[in-house]
């Protein structure tokens, strides 16, 4: 998801840089680019829910990330999925986009940085998952 400028000027940002930078460069503030929604049925299966759930279930279209080593919500460690992101299969997919890279080390938005084989990260995310 993509924030856009009230006043138009300043670069369109993601929820982390926007949440980092607070107003917009141009003064104005940060809103969705396109507004998400819940349908009738998802708002119906919230009424069972824990508050970390509902939380969950209501920030995930506004915000995204493939993989954390923390859940922000519970403090559970360890590489697994990111709680908020509004397409999980699409997430858990682009992880598989770092198996070719020379590298060792991934460093999520929320954790401490993992080190790895990167072409296992993709499987270790899928297995915390399930």
């Amino acid at each position: 998801m993509r924030y856009v400028s009230t006043r138009g000027a300043a670069p369109a940002l993601d929820f982390r840089d926007v949440t980092l930078a607070g107003l917009a460069s141009d003064g104005g503030l940060y809103l969705p680019e396109t507004w998400p929604t819940l349908s009738r049925e998802r708002i119906a299966g919230l009424a069972n829910l824990s508050y970390v759930d509902t939380a969950v279930a209501v920030m995930t279209p506004f915000v995204g990330d493939a993989l954390t080593t923390r859940h922000v919500l519970t403090g559970r460690t360890g590489i697994q999925p990111a709680p908020f992101t509004d397409d999980p299969a699409g997430a858990l997919d682009s992880l598989g986009r770092l198996a070719g890279l020379e590298a060792g080390w991934v460093l999520p938005g929320h954790g401490a940085p993992w080190r790895g084989d990167l072409a296992t990260v993709q499987e270790e995310v899928r297995r915390a998952r399930d």
